[in-house]
């Protein structure tokens, strides 16, 4: 964000750490920032309106998650807590698209034998509001996801808690989830709507994207 890189919490010596570093690349220098108000691993992070966003992640036990969501402001130099999200979670991916901060999947899911979430939850930064938003296929945690175009792309998977193959070809399950970015989720022929307006929910779908070939794979 704004030409700098954040390091944020993480795991040091088998525990949860709460510190916050800022690194300039054409420094070549790192600055030591205020810490997270907890310390947490395995969090989700996206770089909303020119705030860090930290939201959810654990103490280092995966059943430790919280559904916390802490907001830096580099301007001010302090943390301030935003709503929480409604499913406590570590373990997930992240992505922002259009002021909103994406958090998908994660683990520590004691509802399911697999302890694999498919929830998709939104956050915008505007509002402080959370919106829910249609869950994966499947539950998925440890994998990544880039916001491309206004799509947001969720490549890999480990499903609950061990690494397995997909279809014979190791982790190259890739979900591709929809979203108009210019009309805030509204499809074309739809009456304009509010701005803040929520993405979309039942009518964009999750869609299967082409995996990775042979020869790009990486074998667990």
């Amino acid at each position: 964000m704004d030409g700098q890189i954040y390091l944020v919490g993480g795991l040091g010596g088998g525990r949860a750490v709460a510190l916050v570093d800022r690194y300039d690349p054409v420094a070549d220098a790192w600055t030591a920032l205020p810490d997270l108000p907890t310390p947490r691993d395995h969090m989700a992070a996206g770089a909303v309106a020119g705030r860090v966003v930290i939201a959810g992640g654990r103490e280092a036990d995966i059943d430790s998650h919280v559904a916390r969501v802490d907001v830096f402001d580099p301007a001010t130099g302090r943390w301030a807590t935003a709503s929480p999200m409604p499913t406590s979670r570590g373990g997930t991916a992240a992505a922002v698209l259009d002021g909103w901060l994406y958090v998908i999947g994660g683990e520590g899911n004691r509802a399911a034998p697999s302890g694999v979430f498919s929830a998709v939850e939104a956050w915008e930064a505007a509002t402080d509001r959370w919106v829910v938003l249609p869950a994966m296929p499947n539950p998925r945690h440890g994998m990544a996801a880039a916001a491309l175009d206004g799509r947001i792309y969720v490549p890999g998977r480990l499903a609950a808690g061990v690494r397995r193959r997909v279809d014979g070809r190791g982790h190259r399950a890739l979900t591709r989830f929809c979203l108009n970015i210019n009309l805030f989720g509204v499809e074309a022929g739809d009456e304009p709507q509010q701005q803040h307006q929520a993405p979309a929910a039942a009518r964009v779908p999750w869609q299967p994207a082409s995996s990775p070939s042979e020869a790009t794979a990486v074998q667990p």
